[in-house]
């Protein structure tokens, strides 16, 4: 006997000794068979550790049966159903659930993959997952792997075809990423494997990435308001775009980039012109200042987009701005002056669109759940007749003081309103109470959230906020964007420069990194739980991805091997990178796929690949040394050659 929710109320698990397993025919008026398990487990298959599930006869959504999870041990568990008879097309499975949280995975599931994961709950809470089927059936089904005490119970289950498509867009901002790893930054992955953060993320279900571009960056342009302090040369201007780009795009991840239109970061309190621009109009009236920024707008923001386009990378949104419900290019741009910031933001706009008509343009606020900035920003710009195609919306539950149950409603209306889709630009949640040296940090708090600032917490923030997404009427809201998910701790790493005595640079120093406990990497660079929140809200896919890393006979890494996956007719080459490893997306699993890696001074080989809808398929190969020479390699470098040895090719599927 054990409390379930926040009314006391009081259940005890009494466990079905009998159940009926079989396919279900689709029925007259419902598509899921016993969907309140009223009919104790009938209909319902149950694999794994079947003593840890049950019919609870004394709690339930609308009535007073559910279907319960609970173990006094670890335990791992589903309960599926498969539904025959479909029209293809696309289906939405809802339920009802609670659960005590503290499972190690989670979550709903159906065709190709498809799943998300089960929020923290002592009431019941609707759960929604979009899909696709296929082949005229779906298996549907609820996966809980638990530790000893943790509990769940579902009830309502339905399926309800839909006329459009949903897939939602989830990753985070990926800009500091060249940065850190120049550093020496090195991010791990669960199993503590040194890898590619792309690949990482894209493994664990990133498909969305945020990269912020300033106009100019170094020491020799200053902030205007905090004089010492610069961004790092080299990075976050036009060329550290377009790397971080391909490398996006290289990992089958969508882009948003933003421009920021400033050498400094940007938001309410600052908007500052690049000095290039400030220059430029130095002197001006300003009516002549206005009319050259917008030409500068218009000149920058094409320049940037074409440069992307050119090396295939045409982002699919584009932000005009960061933070920028005050305006920008202070104070010609200030919303005092909206008629100009108008001009500034069409110029935009039309630049944009000249070069991909496809890419969606946002205009990103902060501060979420703000009725009175939002509703004045966006009025003013239906007013002065300003072209934008989403709305971006920062929402922490520190700054913006609101939690996820509260917000999901005013997103909705926000949408309803001005009739625009929205994608959350940014959002962050504490997975321990201090950054690394041992500061509050950005987040002084997680606002009025209540889960821990721990890792568990962070999930669990997250399962929520995904559930609430998905839970909104017509889908408003599009994606999320973490912010930073990728700013681990490590030496030299911080949210800007500060400039020292010494006029070579040599003293300058890093000011703190104020997210190093809001990240999805922990203080050592390891991969967190939270990423398990992405990973599991997928709508599933035909498609699959190949991981693979490449050794010599002695077993050290291979670097700068050529791959090349083939899937009937097409081909794409990659090539292992200083860790050994190649990763490959979006590869159709219906088809037979082959992988070839070759290096100079190595026998080729090839390998055929078995690639599962929405799974990874890790590889290791072992590659041979040429007729009559050795090779000897030094941090996957061959330096000397010299025998043979043997082709060792093994195969694992992993989830």
């Amino acid at each position: 006997m054990y409390l379930l929710n926040k009314s006391k109320k009081v259940m005890l698990a009494a466990i079905c000794s009998t159940s009926i397993f079989g396919v279900t025919a689709l029925a007259e008026n419902d598509l899921v068979s016993n969907s309140s398990f009223n009919d104790a487990l009938n209909n319902w298959q149950i694999e794994g550790d079947s003593t840890a599930a049950s019919i609870s006869n004394a709690w339930g959504y609308n009535d007073s049966s559910s279907l319960n999870y609970f173990s006094n041990q670890d335990y791992e568990v589903r309960t599926e159903q498969t539904i025959t008879g479909l029209e293809n097309g696309f289906y939405r499975l809802e339920l009802y659930s609670s659960s005590s949280g503290g499972q190690e995975e989670h979550y709903v599931y159906a065709n190709n993959g498809a799943r998300t994961s089960i929020p923290v709950s002592d009431d019941f809470i609707k759960v929604i997952l979009d899909f696709e089927v296929l082949n005229n059936e779906a298996t549907i089904g609820i996966y809980s792997n638990g530790l000893p005490g943790t509990w769940s119970n579902y009830d309502e289950v339905s399926l309800q075809k839909k006329d459009t498509e949903y897939r939602m867009l989830k990753g985070g901002d990926l800009t500091m990423v060249n940065f850190i790893e120049d550093l020496g930054g090195v991010y791990f992955d669960e199993d503590g494997n040194a890898r590619d953060v792309f690949h990482i993320l894209a493994e664990n279900g990133f498909n969305f990435a945020r990269l912020r571009t300033h106009n100019n960056v170094g020491r020799d342009f200053l902030s205007q308001s905090s004089p010492r302090y610069y961004l790092p040369d080299g990075y976050q201007n036009t060329e550290d775009l377009l790397k971080s780009a391909k490398r996006t795009k290289d990992v089958g991840m969508a882009i948003e980039v933003t421009l920021n239109y400033s050498d400094w970061w940007p938001n309410a309190a600052n908007q500052e012109i690049p000095a290039d621009w400030r220059e430029a109009i130095e002197g001006m009236s300003d009516k002549e200042a206005v009319d050259k920024l917008e030409t500068l707008v218009y000149d920058y923001t094409k320049e940037v987009m074409q440069a992307l386009a050119d090396q295939g990378t045409t982002p699919e949104y584009i932000s005009l701005g960061n933070e920028m419900q005050y305006g920008i290019l202070y104070p010609y741009g200030n919303v005092v002056n909206f008629q100009n910031l108008a001009r500034f933001l069409n110029a935009g706009y039309k630049a944009v669109k000249e070069v991909s008509t496809n890419t969606q343009v946002i205009l990103h606020l902060d501060e979420a759940g703000d009725d009175d900035r939002y509703f004045y920003f966006f009025d003013e710009c239906e007013k002065y007749g300003v072209n934008y195609d989403i709305i971006g919306s920062s929402y922490y539950p520190f700054w913006s003081e609101v939690t996820v149950e509260d917000v999901m409603p005013w997103f909705e209306m926000l949408g309803e309103k001005y009739q625009k889709k929205i994608v959350i630009m940014e959002t962050g949640y504490k997975w321990y109470p201090v950054t690394a040296d041992k500061k509050p940090g950005q987040l002084i708090t997680n606002g009025p959230e209540s889960h821990d600032a721990s890792p568990q917490g962070q999930k669990e923030f997250l399962d929520e906020l995904f559930n609430g997404i998905r839970n909104i009427e017509n889908n408003w809201v599009i994606g999320d964007l973490y912010w930073d998910p990728v700013m681990i701790n490590h030496e030299g790493v911080g949210w800007a420069m500060i400039r020292g005595a010494a006029e070579d640079g040599s003293q300058d120093m890093a000011l703190n990194n104020v997210v190093s406990n809001t990240t999805l990497f922990d203080f050592e660079g390891k991969a967190l739980p939270a990423l398990k929140s992405f990973k599991d809200t997928s709508e599933g896919s035909t498609e699959g991805m190949i991981s693979g890393i490449v050794y010599d006979e002695e077993g050290n890494i291979l670097t700068d091997a050529t791959v090349i996956l083939t899937v009937g007719k097409e081909k794409v080459t990659r090539s292992t990178d200083k860790y050994g490893r190649f990763f490959l997306t979006n590869v159709e699993s219906s088809k037979t796929s082959e992988v070839k890696v070759s290096k100079s001074g190595f026998k080729s080989v090839i390998t055929a690949v078995d690639v599962l809808p929405s799974e990874t398929t890790t590889i290791e190969l072992s590659l041979e040394a040429s007729s009559g020479i050795i090779p000897i390699v030094i941090g996957g470098i061959v330096l000397v050659l010299a025998v043979l040895g043997t082709i060792f090719v093994q195969l694992k599927k992993k989830k």
